[in-house]
């Protein structure tokens, strides 16, 4: 069975959600991200020398890091599920377009937000600029039912969390009402509500 190693409130959520969608038997395992410890006190950088979640390891023992690539490889395991377009197709880069948008737009710019040592005139200021990523979103939304058309993936999942996380971080989004009924829509989704947890954070020593 594979095992995906995770902490509660933070963006490997989205691959929690994609394991729900799926139905992928999976063991969870939490990581103490504070101390780097899995429950058993084993140092979490002998896992992942990167030492920040998720982390997907295979029954073969392999290991999966980096969310947008974990995501692609959970949605190819069920591939009548669509939650991934197939491979070789121009579909298929527009995923990845996506997932790699959120990955550096969305989910790594946030991190700055969480440095403790930034001025506040800056942090009001970056919050604005932050903005963007979220404005491209609702430009996405405005036009399909969800992020690549009419079908749901793993990009959706990507997206909802990072949206949960703006909002956590006091990103003002509160005039988006593409991205506000896309969370809305989200929310109601069984694999969503199976997941759900208090508000997003991440801790800015491990970003």
């Amino acid at each position: 069975m594979m095992k995906l190693y995770y902490s509660p409130d933070t963006y490997s959520r989205a691959a929690q959600i994609i394991l729900h969608e799926t139905g992928i038997a999976c063991t969870l395992v939490e990581v103490d991200l504070c101390h780097q410890a899995l429950p058993d006190g084993t140092d979490f950088h002998e896992i992942n020398p990167k030492g920040y979640v998720p982390l997907l390891e295979l029954q073969g023992g392999e290991r999966i890091s980096e969310l947008a690539v974990i995501l692609t490889y959970l949605a190819d395991q069920s591939p009548h599920l669509k939650l991934a377009p197939a491979q070789g197709t121009l579909e298929r880069i527009r995923l990845m377009e996506n997932l790699n948008f959120i990955a550096t737009e969305m989910h790594k710019a946030n991190s700055f937000l969480l440095c403790p040592r930034i001025d506040a005139a800056v942090v009001a200021y970056y919050r604005q600029w932050l903005r963007g990523p979220y404005e491209w979103l609702e430009e996405q939304l405005s036009k399909s039912e969800w992020l690549m058309g009419s079908c749901y993936t793993v990009a959706d999942a990507y997206a909802f969390v990072a949206v949960r996380q703006a909002i956590s971080l006091s990103i003002n989004l509160d005039d988006l009402s593409g991205v506000e009924a896309f969370s809305k829509k989200m929310q109601g989704r069984a694999s969503v509500q199976a997941t759900e947890s208090s508000v997003l954070y991440e801790l800015a020593q491990f970003l």
